[in-house]
């Protein structure tokens, strides 16, 4: 994404600040909580248009996808956590310029499993962005091989 500008919003101001501070400057924070649709509305049309983004939000409702999704002209990566697709779950699927990026888990060497790092979903939401194309990462089945979810973050 080289040189482009990037808008954050999250509703945690440090862990913002942590990002603007490894971002050489291309990242503009946005703190704003999902949960607040007017000030969401306001701060959205602020910086819009947006030409394209990442949304991963796995707490949040449906009404804010919809409201960041209405203010980007471009593709819209979706982050699911492996628990869009867990058993009896109908997996989200890419669609027009929505695509999608499934969070599974990855095996380690000495026969566990554990979640990826935010290193590997950053890089494979870039990947999607620049591909055009949904993707997996990792494994999301067998279902028994999950990380344990209080081990390690990432769900």
């Amino acid at each position: 994404m080289g040189g482009d500008i990037v808008f954050a919003l999250a509703r945690d101001t440090a862990r913002l600040g942590q990002l603007v501070a490894a971002s050489d400057g291309h990242v503009i924070p946005v703190p704003v909580d999902y949960r607040d649709s007017e000030f969401l509305g306001r701060a959205l049309g602020a910086i819009e248009p947006l030409d394209q983004a990442l949304i991963y939000a796995p707490t949040a409702p449906p009404t804010f996808v919809n409201d960041v999704s209405a203010h980007v002209s471009g593709i819209v990566v979706h982050v699911y956590t492996s628990g869009a697709v867990r058993p009896g779950a109908h997996p989200p699927a890419d669609h027009g310029r929505d695509l999608r990026l499934l969070l599974g888990w990855t095996h380690t060497p000495v026969g566990t499993s554990r979640w990826h790092t935010a290193e590997e979903i950053s890089s494979a939401a870039l990947q999607v962005l620049r591909n055009r194309r949904g993707q997996t990462l990792g494994y999301i089945r067998p279902w028994i091989d999950r990380p344990d979810a209080e081990a390690s973050a990432g769900a």
